[in-house]
């Protein structure tokens, strides 16, 4: 099967993408992942590709990124955080190919690849939204992809931090993961598994203190959207239920204590991370400080728990 055939299966039925509702428009991207892959992104500010592990493209040995448009309404396999990109960045300056149609998963997988590099070697078709009748489309100033399949569309370069416009927390999935290394052991997997995640890539960006990444957790004035409820999981973990009463009697100590805490959280250490908060001699001074950091950590400087 040629790739025009293959791509133009993919839509079959669909209709107009202007008029039908088999269509979505296509105005932006996630690229979902882990906390560990999470926090190296905030560390170097840029997203960085790996090495593809099936399909065509798994023996080129090129390294991409993957993004999609979808949301997984189960739980994303990809891990607790998504970062998000407009589309028209990331198309900027770069073409677009088809690759392949992938039916050995749940859902079927479209992929596409972007690139401004020269990629005659990749066994890759150059694709025309605006000609070619497969499931990503341009009418006009408008682009389209077809909604009901998986979509992946990779590229093949570094992606820095300023080029993306959000970072949000989700929910992974409570069975399935993306990381077939973790043999179906992923910490992340479900409600509980994605908060505590989200609480320790909290703690790390607090407790070192990393603001690379403060930008895309804000909307304004208030945290972005899924973010709050990481933010949450910091007082329950290290504040709520605590045996106050130590010896630590003045703010710089106390906060010195909180930063600690917040890398022993960061580390999954929940018990030592709440050892040092219950040095601190009582919960309003602890509850204070920890405050405090927050607000000048991320400039919000009217935050609350109740925010949250």
């Amino acid at each position: 099967m040629s790739a025009c055939e293959e791509w133009e299966r993919c839509v079959e039925g669909k209709g107009d993408p202007t008029t039908s509702g088999d269509w979505a428009q296509l105005d932006k991207l996630n690229h979902g992942t882990h906390l560990t892959s999470a926090i190296r992104i905030a560390e170097d500010r840029t997203i960085v590709g790996g090495l593809i592990n099936d399909g065509k493209l798994h023996m080129t040995r090129t390294e991409v990124i993957y993004f999609s448009p979808n949301y997984w309404a189960e739980g994303s396999r990809y891990g607790s955080f998504q970062f998000e990109i407009p589309w028209l960045t990331l198309i900027q300056g770069r073409k677009l190919y088809w690759i392949e149609v992938i039916r050995t998963y749940q859902t079927p997988i479209f992929r596409f690849l972007i690139s401004r590099h020269d990629v005659a070697q990749l066994p890759v078709s150059p694709y025309d939204p605006q000609v070619h009748k497969g499931p990503i489309r341009q009418v006009g100033a408008d682009w389209y992809w077809a909604a009901g399949w998986a979509a992946e569309i990779i590229v093949d370069d570094a992606i820095p931090l300023y080029e993306l416009s959000r970072l949000t927390f989700v929910n992974h999935h409570d069975s399935y993961c993306s990381q077939k290394w973790l043999r179906g052991k992923c910490p992340e997997k479900g409600i509980t598994g994605s908060s505590h995640a989200q609480a320790q890539f909290l703690a790390c960006l607090l407790g070192r203190p990393l603001e690379s990444t403060n930008d895309l957790l804000l909307e304004g004035e208030s945290f972005a959207f899924g973010v709050s409820g990481g933010v949450s999981q910091i007082w329950w973990h290290l504040i709520n239920g605590v045996e106050y009463g130590g010896p630590v009697t003045d703010d710089a100590n106390a906060k010195d204590q909180i930063r600690a805490a917040f890398m022993f959280l960061h580390a999954g250490d929940r018990k030592t991370a709440r050892r040092f908060i219950s040095r601190i001699d009582t919960e309003d001074r602890a509850d204070r400080i920890m405050r405090e950091i927050i607000q000048t950590h991320f400039k919000l400087p009217t935050f609350d728990w109740e925010s949250c």
